[in-house]
Formats: C-alpha cells, sequence, structure tokens
C-alpha cells in the first residue's frame, strides 16, 4: 500500500472519527484489545509497560505535589480546564478548532489528569511510528517479489519519512534542559532525579535480559535476538514531527 500526503491525510481522518481515549489512548488498553498481555518474547510490550510505569510514576509526583494532592484543586484550575477543552473541541477547518478527541475523562480529580498526561507523555516518546509501503494485501498469494516491492519514488518517499522521524532533536527521554530544571522548585527536580534514576534501572533490566539471551543462544538451533529499540537512551522526550 502506498499513500500520497493527500490519501494519507484522508486515512488520518477516518480513524480520528473513530479514536476513542478509553480503547486507543494506552497501550495497556492496547495491549487487552489485541489480547496481547501473555505472548512470550514480546519485548516490546515488555520494555513499553516499564517505560510506562516509569513515566506514570514521574506525573503522579510532580502532579499530587503540585495540586497539593487535591482533587478540587484540578478541578479549579482554569489553565488545565481549558486544555482538555481544547482536546475535546470539534476539529474546524476555521479558527477556533479543537483537536476533537474522544472519549478524554472529565479533569476533575488527579487520578484522571496522571492518565491523561502519562499517556500522552508514552505516546509522543516512547511509540512513535511510520508508515510503511507494499503493494498488494496479505491474503494474495504473492507471485513474484518485484511485483510487491515500492517503486522509485514511493521507495524515496519512504526515505524521507524515515529521515524525518528518526532525527534526533531533543534529548533521550528524562533528560531535561537545564532552563527547565531552574524553573522547577526542589521537590520537582527530585521528581525528576527519581525519574532518572527509574529510567537507568530500566536500562539495566534490559541490558541483563540481553546478556542473558545471547547466553542462552545455541548456534546450532534458531537463535533469540535481543532487543535494543526502547532503551531510554534510544528513546526522545518527544518525537522530532
Amino acid at each position: 500500500m502506498y499513500f500520497g500526503h493527500i490519501h494519507m491525510l484522508k486515512l488520518i481522518s477516518i480513524l480520528n472519527k473513530k479514536w476513542t481515549y478509553e480503547k486507543n489512548g494506552s497501550i495497556r488498553s492496547s495491549l487487552n484489545l489485541r489480547e496481547a498481555n501473555e505472548i512470550p518474547g514480546y519485548f516490546f510490550k515488555d520494555d513499553a509497560l516499564r517505560l510506562h510505569g516509569a513515566i506514570q510514576q514521574y506525573v503522579s509526583e510532580y502532579t499530587t505535589h503540585y495540586y497539593r494532592n487535591s482533587d478540587l484543586n484540578v478541578l479549579s484550575d482554569q489553565e488545565i480546564q481549558a486544555f482538555r477543552e481544547e482536546l475535546v473541541r470539534p476539529r474546524s477547518m476555521n479558527e477556533g478548532g479543537g483537536c476533537g478527541m474522544n472519549g478524554i475523562p472529565e479533569f476533575d480529580n488527579l487520578e484522571n489528569l496522571v492518565d491523561v498526561l502519562t499517556n500522552f507523555i508514552y505516546i509522543c516518546s516512547v511509540e512513535p511510528n511510520f508508515a510503511a509501503t507494499l503493494h498488494g494485501h496479505p491474503s494474495d498469494v504473492v507471485i513474484g517479489l518485484n511485483a510487491s516491492m515500492p517503486n522509485g519514488k514511493e521507495f524515496f518517499s519512504a526515505i524521507s519519512v524515515m529521515k524525518i522521524l528518526t532525527l534526533v532533536l531533543t534529548n533521550s527521554l528524562g533528560n531535561y534542559k537545564c532552563t527547565y530544571l531552574k524553573s522547577m522548585d526542589m521537590d520537582g527536580r527530585i521528581f525528576v532525579k527519581n525519574f532518572q534514576q527509574n529510567l537507568q534501572d530500566i536500562r539495566k533490566e534490559i541490558y541483563e535480559r540481553n546478556a542473558d539471551i545471547i547466553k542462552r543462544n545455541n548456534k546450532n538451533q534458531v537463535q533469540e535476538y535481543t532487543y535494543e529499540w526502547l532503551l531510554p537512551d534510544r528513546v526522545l522526550n518527544s518525537i522530532s514531527i
């Protein structure tokens, strides 16, 4: 399948109409929906859930501190309420349109706010994705490999997309610029250090798992591959687009 930018935008608009926060806004919901929680050797799942948990702890600590552990303070925060209103406001080509997100919970308590912020940070850092090119349909019998391969235009279009999505324009997850750290109070800096330590622990766990995989591999049998794509060092604070 190959889409130019016009068709890609149409495809995105179709998905946006069906997108709901409950089903599509969380890695945990996605895994449950796909019944993928119990798949062995699914290292993306394992590492993604580790990172999601670390982000959730960081957001929870910071948000609880900022709002003095009070649901009422969340409800009375006009700025955060305006943020939610913009998220759910219908999309429009005219000025004043919002994001048109379906199912965003009310920001009337800390739990809902932490949940939404955690998932947004996760989506924008850990889970970027891109489109690929393949002609035909998976259920079709492939007669020849060349018939399914992208042509020159499609090939270079894919390279352009890859270049954009792999540009390193921000620091790795949890590695914030001094400007942001200086604007935090002492408690905020402590929360950042806790977050960074959790990420270091995750990094260590991934390296230990991969080392164990290499140790178990038998050259006379099918090799199991290590998985390093979600090492915290490789995850950016935000995708480049």
